[in-house]
C-alpha cells in the first residue's frame, strides 16, 4: 500500500469545501425540514414540499416500519395526512429519537466550524470528531443513524454525489489504486464516443453505513481499484487499529516484496511479503493483521490480497525479466560506473532514477508511486538485488548511499 500524495493539503481542504459543502447544506436543511414537518404535521406549510423532502419521509416512516399509509403517502396531496400519522404513531423513540437527530442537524446548520470540520477533518481524527457529535446529541440508535444519513447523500448523483465524484475525478489524486498499487484507480474516458474507459472508486475507509456523518468526509473518500472496494474490502468494517487510512501512511520499507528465484537463480518462484525485522507490533498489525480468523482484523496487505496479486503468473514473469535488466546493468563494472561517473552526486540520483525508469516502466521515487502500477514493488526488486552485490566496497558503498537517501523527505520518500 502506498500513502497518497498531497503537495498542499490546506489548499485541497479548501477547494473541497468550496465544491461540496453549499450541497451538503442544501441535503442537511432539506432533513431539517422534514424532520420537523414530522414532528409537527399541523404546522406544514405545503409550499415546502418537494421530491427531496417526500423521499427523506418515505425512508423515515420505513425506518419507524410504520403501516397503513397506503400508496404514494408523501405525495403533495397525501403529505399532511401522512406526515400526521407518523408524528402520532406509538413507541417510535425505540427506533429513533427525531428531537436528537433534528439537535444536531441544528448543530451542523448553524455552527460553521462543525460541519467544516466534519468534512474536513484530518484522517487520523475523524473517528474522534463524528464520535464526539453522536454523544453530545445522544444519538446512539441504529434508526437514528439511518436518518442521519439523508443529510449526507454521497450516493445520490442530485445531491452531493455528482460534486463529489467531479472533485476527485478533477484533482487526480493518484492514478493506480493505493490500497494495491496495481489496479487503475484513474477516471479516463473515449475521446470518441465519451464511454468510460477507467473509472475509480472511492471507498469509505470508514464504513458510510456504520458513520453515516462521515460518509461526505474528504479523507474518508479513498481513490481506489473497484476489486479492492468491491470485491476484496467489501463490507468489512476498516478501523485504525487493524488498517491503514492510504491518506495517512503507506508500508513504507515496513513491508517489502522479496524475490524467491528458482535453483538457476532465472526465474521467480514466489514473491514473499516480509515484515522487516524491528517493526512495533501496532504497526505490523496494520499491515499484516492478527490471522485469517478474523476479517474485520486482517490488516491491508491481506484484506486486499496482496500475495494472491503479486504472484500471478504474469506478474512473476515481468518481474523475472526486470531483475535481468538489473543484473545485466549492475554486473558490468563499466555500466554501473557510467552511471556513477560524474562527480556531482545530485547527478548520481538522476542517473540512477532515469536508468531504472527506463528499465521498469515504473517510478523509483516512493512519492511518485501511485503514477505506475507495481512501483513499489520493482522498487523493492531493485533494492533487494543491490543489497545482496559483490561490488568493490567504494562502488557498493556509493549504490547503497544513493538508494538509501532516495527515501529520504528531501529525494523521494512518502
Amino acid at each position: 500500500m502506498i500513502k497518497l500524495q498531497i503537495s498542499d493539503r490546506e489548499q485541497l481542504k479548501t477547494d473541497y469545501l468550496l465544491a461540496i459543502k453549499p450541497q451538503v447544506l442544501e441535503d442537511l436543511k432539506q432533513l431539517k425540514t422534514t424532520i420537523s414537518h414530522l414532528q409537527n404535521a399541523s404546522m406544514i406549510n405545503i409550499n415546502e414540499h418537494s421530491r427531496r423532502i417526500a423521499a427523506n419521509a418515505l425512508v423515515i416512516k420505513e425506518t419507524f416500519d410504520i403501516k397503513g399509509l397506503g400508496e404514494k403517502p408523501f405525495i403533495k396531496k397525501n403529505y399532511i395526512a401522512s406526515a400526521l400519522m407518523i408524528e402520532n404513531a406509538p413507541n417510535k423513540d425505540a427506533i429513533a429519537n427525531l428531537s436528537n437527530v433534528s439537535n444536531i442537524l441544528d448543530h451542523l446548520l448553524t455552527d460553521k466550524n462543525a460541519l467544516d470540520e466534519l468534512l474536513g477533518g484530518e484522517a487520523d481524527q475523524l473517528l474522534g470528531i463524528n464520535t464526539s457529535l453522536l454523544q453530545k446529541f445522544s444519538i446512539k440508535l441504529d434508526g437514528e443513524l439511518k436518518i442521519l444519513r439523508l443529510g449526507f447523500r454521497y450516493w445520490d448523483d442530485n445531491a452531493a454525489g455528482k460534486p463529489i465524484k467531479t472533485f476527485f475525478k478533477d484533482k487526480e489524486l493518484t492514478q493506480f489504486c493505493p490500497y494495491c498499487n496495481n489496479e487503475p484507480a484513474m477516471y479516463l474516458e473515449n475521446s470518441v464516443n465519451k464511454q468510460h474507459v477507467y473509472r475509480f472508486d472511492l471507498d469509505h475507509f470508514y464504513d458510510k453505513a456504520r458513520h453515516p456523518m462521515l460518509a461526505t468526509s474528504i479523507f474518508n473518500l479513498v481513490p481506489s481499484g473497484q476489486n479492492c472496494n468491491q470485491v476484496n474490502k467489501g463490507t468489512t468494517e476498516f478501523t485504525d487499529q487493524y488498517h491503514m487510512n492510504p491518506y495517512l501512511d503507506g508500508f513504507r520499507r515496513d513491508l517489502v516484496f522479496v524475490p524467491i528465484m528458482d535453483p538457476l537463480n532465472i526465474e521467480v518462484k514466489e514473491i514473499k511479503l516480509e515484515i522487516k525485522t524491528g517493526v512495533h507490533i501496532s504497526r505490523e498489525e496494520k499491515i499484516m493483521g492478527t490471522g485469517p480468523d478474523n476479517v474485520e482484523r486482517l490488516g491491508n496487505a491481506n484484506a486486499f490480497q496482496l500475495k494472491s496479486k503479486y504472484n500471478l503468473p504474469e506478474v512473476r514473469r515481468v518481474a523475472g525479466l526486470l531483475l535481468e535488466n538489473i543484473r545485466s546493468t549492475i554486473n558490468h563494472l563499466k555500466s554501473l560506473e557510467g552511471l556513477l561517473g560524474s562527480a556531482d552526486h545530485i547527478n548520481h540520483h538522476n542517473n540512477i532514477k532515469l536508468w531504472f525508469e527506463r528499465v521498469s516502466y515504473t517510478h523509483f521515487y516512493q512519492k511518485d508511486f501511485g503514477n505506475s502500477a507495481k512501483s513499489k514493488l520493482n522498487r523493492d526488486l531493485l533494492d533487494h538485488y543491490c543489497s545482496s552485490l559483490n561490488l568493490s566496497e567504494n562502488l557498493y558503498a556509493r549504490v547503497s548511499e544513493i538508494l538509501e537517501e532516495s527515501y529520504l523527505d528531501n529525494f523521494g520518500g512518502e
